[in-house]
């Protein structure tokens, strides 16, 4: 029965001790590995259908904050408002490439080269994704500055 014991005893010794590294070396590394995949299939499903058109469908993975004298569905329906007006000025997004999430271990952001049409022709610009518990925060291009990624920065990132 001792030696019983002494079995059990020795996995779960080890198992304590590397809980225990794992929390003082990298504290928010299980929350990571819950969130992880849950932003990575909201960056697909707000990428796929904001890169086909269907503002109102990648609406349901965006995440906005909306103002005091706001609600949740009143800032959605601007965004798609703001994204519709977008498109009408000949800048929207076609496709996307290089998804990453999480990009690095200490952000629980990602990064995706969307290539958009930029006056009739396609233009690629690499995006910084941000996310919080209820989908896509921010899409934000990162450089360079024109007309339309300042307008694009306007709608979808907010600093």
């Amino acid at each position: 029965m001792n030696r019983f014991r002494l079995l059990l005893a020795i996995p779960l010794f080890f198992i304590a001790i590397v809980g225990v590294l794992i929390f003082f070396t990298d504290p928010f590394a299980p929350l990571r590995w819950y969130l992880g995949p849950q932003y990575k299939n909201d960056a697909k499903a707000f990428l796929s259908a904001v890169s086909s058109g269907e503002y109102e469908k990648a609406s349901k993975s965006l995440s906005r904050n909306p103002r005091a004298d706001e609600t949740g569905n009143a800032a959605k329906t601007q965004w798609i408002s703001a994204m519709h007006e977008l498109k009408t000025q000949g800048f929207y997004p076609v496709e996307y490439i290089n998804l990453k999430v999480p990009h690095d271990r200490e952000h629980m952001d990602g990064r995706a080269d969307i290539t958009f049409m930029e006056d009739g022709k396609r233009q690629s610009y690499y995006t910084i994704l941000t996310f919080d518990l209820g989908g896509v925060h921010q899409a934000c291009i990162f450089s360079p500055e024109t007309k339309h990624t300042e307008a694009w920065n306007k709608i979808n990132c907010h600093y």
